[in-house]
């Protein structure tokens, strides 16, 4: 990855060897009838078994489950996941809108993590976790390993369309922009009323503010303790 200077709106980046190691469980495919066969027979043999779902270079990179990065990915997850998101402001408990509350909350955090060459480096670990994390859950789904990859592409792409619409709202700090973002993303499709997405809105700013008084010490130990959205005044 190559490392930003210090205080350069910058956020962690994708593909660089991501994409490489997907497309290297599926290169073996452009073979002949005979070695294609023996391909099938490998690809069920890895849906058969859970520990090879994740590509063995991520393995490598990430390092075990319960490292620093899946500690702070599982913190944020946490919070992403929290009934009040989905019971009281209505966003859709599908899997577009628990992976937009996921992105709206890696966009937090990621905002806060790049102050140093440090913090960009435990970002783009994190970054790297959600990934694998993602990848694990669609094959889980019953996603074909030919259709992950171009599935993990495209919502790499929605991620970074939806955090360039979320920092341009914080750069100009607008809180209507903010709003517009979150109708936009976590609410297409529905017809929710405009005061959940207000309250999300206001809910980005106070914990990017929360997230700016935390050392990396205590981001590195999942101690993110987000602030809690204000329901008050929300149709139910």
């Amino acid at each position: 990855m190559g490392l930003a200077a210090p205080g350069e709106l910058t956020y962690p980046a994708y593909g660089h060897f991501a994409m490489a190691s997907f497309r290297s469980e599926t290169a073996s495919l452009r073979l002949g009838g005979k070695d294609r066969c023996a391909i099938g027979g490998a690809i069920a043999t890895r849906r058969r078994n859970a520990d090879m779902r994740m590509p063995a270079v991520l393995k490598r990179l990430i390092g075990a489950r319960n490292g620093t990065p899946h500690l702070v990915y599982g913190a944020l997850v946490a919070q992403a996941r929290k009934p009040v998101f989905y019971a009281d402001l209505g966003v859709p408990d599908t899997p577009a809108g628990r992976y937009d509350m996921i992105v709206l909350h890696a966009f937090l955090l990621f905002g806060r993590l790049r102050r140093n060459d440090e913090e960009r480096q435990l970002a783009q670990l994190v970054f790297d976790a959600m990934f694998v994390d993602l990848d694990r859950s669609l094959r889980e789904m019953g996603i074909g390993d030919l259709s992950v990859p171009k599935k993990i592409k495209r919502m790499a792409e929605a991620f970074y369309g939806r955090v360039g619409a979320y920092e341009a709202a914080f750069k100009d700090d607008s809180m209507a922009m903010m709003k517009d973002a979150v109708a936009r993303n976590l609410y297409a499709g529905t017809d929710a009323p405009s005061a959940p997405a207000a309250a999300i809105a206001q809910y980005a700013f106070a914990a990017r503010d929360h997230l700016a008084g935390l050392s990396l010490a205590e981001i590195r130990a999942a101690d993110l303790a987000f602030p809690e959205p204000a329901v008050t005044g929300i149709p139910s």
